[in-house]
């Protein structure tokens, strides 16, 4: 196949060993990453230190994707949404952001 999708289960820090991680496997394979995100309590915390882990390892992030469904209000979405659109846009900027709306 020319494109094959691997799902992590969970985050980038879930072991898979004691001592070897969902990112030391994306890492070792030389793999793009597409960050999925979203809204809830302590999400921008998850994500940033998510992508600073990315960038530390020098991992090519490919995408960050934010996925609107869990945006209990529309406001604190729209901010959080905004500011990790800003972050990503300065710290990874060959980076696509993408949303996924919520389907009624």
């Amino acid at each position: 196949y020319d494109i094959v999708l691997v799902e992590g289960a969970g985050g980038l820090m879930v072991p898979i060993t004691d001592d070897f991680f969902t990112i030391d496997y994306v890492e070792s394979r030389k793999l793009p990453i597409i960050l999925v995100t979203n809204g809830v309590l302590g999400s921008i915390n998850h994500t940033i230190l998510s992508l600073e882990a990315i960038k530390s390892r020098g991992i090519r992030l490919a995408a960050v994707i934010y996925n609107e469904h869990f945006d209990t209000d529309r406001i604190i979405g729209a901010d959080s949404q905004a500011f990790l659109r800003r972050y990503v846009s300065r710290n990874f900027p060959d980076t696509c952001f993408a949303t996924i709306p919520t389907l009624d």
